[in-house]
């Protein structure tokens, strides 16, 4: 099957955002994941302050 430039290119536009999404989303991840351990932390803090 031949591929037409259009097409071709069309496909790797879209692997290059995919890419660039995932990239993105790992980012994300990340911050999200320090943000939910500094809640956690805080409010275990916080939890422990209340019980004394």
């Amino acid at each position: 099957m031949h591929m037409q430039p259009s097409v071709a290119q069309r496909w790797v536009a879209q692997r290059n955002a995919r890419l660039r999404n995932a990239k993105l989303h790992c980012w994300n991840r990340a911050a999200n994941t320090e943000n939910i351990a500094t809640d956690l932390f805080f409010s275990s803090q916080k939890e422990v302050a209340l019980l004394q």
